[in-house]
């Protein structure tokens, strides 16, 4: 069981007193270990709870151990000594963006707050005067533009910064992030969307099993949820096209099986999170960069619009798509979506 899940059933059942005594039919004695993993494992989701630097530093041993652990498991387990660095390996590092002057490196994970902390990074290196003043569309373009990839690094350069710089990320639970990826892309036509959205629902459309069965004529752009979700989930589509960083797995993004993370951060717990990485490994007021909202929010976190969502998409295709983000789900600590998975 998912350490986070099994912590988190103990806690919501059982009472515990001062000496880590759990009651109810029987009596279990908590090694100090064991009460440290119940205390910080229930606060790595908890909005709730002020989370000081102490509190924050075991959170993230917390975050980083699951990692390793999950790793291993998997079958992806690495010497976490930022991998052997060729040609090959540096040009997947394109995600990870770097600003010298402060000596840290972000990777980026589209829909799990890159675009505002890119907006950040623009800010940091000179490029903007501030969050508020850059659009959503000016922003992924002036850091195209201005901040540099580790990808566009030699060898012996990017193994410097990945040796010695801060290297952090922040993710989002999978499928709130896909749901995300497919309303603010897909579902309706915008005016940031409309060349995206046009060419993406074609492929997608073309590659349904519906399309494949009846050679659909005068495709409606409109792509479901559940084409999206069949699209995504068919293991044929290995989701390498640029633009599919959307709804790319973020393991394949950010590699954390081989790239040491200092710093993992989650869309759940962003206000807390984005505060800790200003404040202690970037060494500036969050009072001076205000972390803005999202300029194009889907409210995708909220459960009963997942719920909503995924109750159109047969049970054999969520756990489809779930078999695909299955690591994503382990890796970075999200618990299995049990009620998606369940037949119908």
């Amino acid at each position: 069981m998912d350490l986070y899940l099994f912590i988190s059933e103990v806690i919501a059942e059982y009472s515990t007193n001062d000496d880590g005594v759990i009651g109810h039919s029987t009596t279990v004695k908590l090694s100090s270990e064991d009460k440290r993993k119940q205390k910080f494992g229930a606060l790595d989701f908890s909005t709730e709870v002020d989370c000081d630097y102490d509190c924050q530093m075991e959170i993230q041993k917390y975050r980083k151990k699951t990692i390793t652990e999950q790793c291993a498991a998997l079958g992806m387990a690495s010497n976490h000594h930022n991998t052997t660095l060729n040609p090959k390996v540096i040009r997947k590092l394109e995600h990870f963006l770097v600003l010298d002057k402060y000596k840290i490196i972000y990777c980026y994970i589209p829909k799990a707050g890159c675009t505002n902390w890119k907006r950040v990074l623009l800010v940091l290196s000179g490029k903007a005067n501030s969050t508020q003043s850059i659009g959503q569309k000016e922003t992924h373009v002036l850091t195209s533009k201005y901040i540099r990839s580790l990808s566009t690094y030699t060898i012996s350069e990017a193994k410097y910064r990945l040796e010695n710089y801060v290297k952090f990320t922040f993710v989002r639970n999978p499928f709130v992030r896909l749901l995300s990826a497919y309303r603010d892309k897909l579902e309706k036509r915008t005016s940031l969307n409309g060349v995206f959205r046009k060419d993406w629902s074609k492929k997608m459309k073309k590659l349904t099993e519906a399309f494949k069965r009846y050679r659909l004529r005068g495709m409606d752009l409109n792509t479901t949820f559940h084409e999206y979700v069949e699209y995504v989930s068919d293991p044929q589509n290995n989701l390498l096209d640029p633009a599919e960083e959307h709804w790319i797995e973020m393991f394949r993004l950010s590699h954390p099986c081989a790239i040491n993370f200092d710093f993992i951060g989650r869309v759940e717990t962003l206000d807390r999170d984005t505060n800790f990485v200003l404040r202690n490994i970037i060494g500036i007021s969050p009072k001076k960069i205000l972390f803005r909202n999202s300029t194009n929010p889907t409210n995708s976190s909220d459960g009963r619009l997942l719920q909503k969502y995924f109750s159109d998409v047969p049970r054999k295709d969520v756990r489809a798509l779930y078999q695909r983000f299955a690591p994503d789900f382990k890796l970075f600590g999200y618990e299995d979506p049990i009620s998606l998975l369940e037949e119908d």
